[in-house]
């Protein structure tokens, strides 16, 4: 009984059912699975005639680069700080945090629509000063653990939104507060 292992392939010989050859991309059809076919399947959709060649150009590296990124696996990670990180704890406490800053956002929200003529307390700036802090630390403790497959584990996409949200959060923080640390 021998089995065959669904590993990328520089084949040039398998074709689509429009003659298009995926074996171009380094894929054969059996072997490509969620983003990877949906791009196979794209370009299986165009012939093979010279005014396609933007798409083999392009699509062609990206399914060899998607191909290789899901076949990385993160080592086991050890030691105090990855067995924290990795922790039924510690997501709980980040968990507990967004629903803490999520009140948090509402309450300020509401004191100013109720109070449109006033400033915020200089106590909610320190309050959204903390959490971003905590975010900070938070995503700085995962990358410390993780390195760069913090940008290709099965969170990855999750990882990607917090660090947009959280480098957009600490912009606009930075930006509120100015250079001379007064409002602008």
């Amino acid at each position: 009984d021998t089995t065959v292992a669904a590993t990328p392939t520089v084949a040039t010989s398998c074709a689509s059912t429009s003659g298009f050859p995926l074996g171009v991309f380094g894929l054969a059809p059996q072997e490509r699975g969620g983003f990877s076919r949906k791009l196979g399947d794209i370009c299986s959709q165009v012939d093979d005639s010279p005014g396609y060649a933007w798409c083999r150009k392009l699509l062609g590296p990206l399914l060899r680069l998607h191909a290789w990124l899901g076949e990385l696996e993160e080592p086991e990670r050890s030691g105090c700080l990855a067995t924290w990180v990795d922790s039924t704890l510690f997501s709980t406490i980040c968990v507990a945090c967004i629903g803490l800053n999520a009140a948090f956002i509402i309450h300020t929200t509401d004191f100013e629509i109720q109070h449109r003529d006033r400033e915020l307390p200089e106590m909610a700036l320190g309050i959204e000063m903390a959490f971003m802090a905590f975010y900070v630390v938070e995503l700085t403790l995962k990358l410390f653990v993780h390195r760069l497959f913090f940008f290709v584990c099965p969170d990855a996409a999750w990882n990607i939104l917090d660090l947009l949200l959280v480098g957009m959060a600490t912009t606009e923080l930075a930006f509120l507060q100015g250079p001379s640390g007064m409002n602008m």
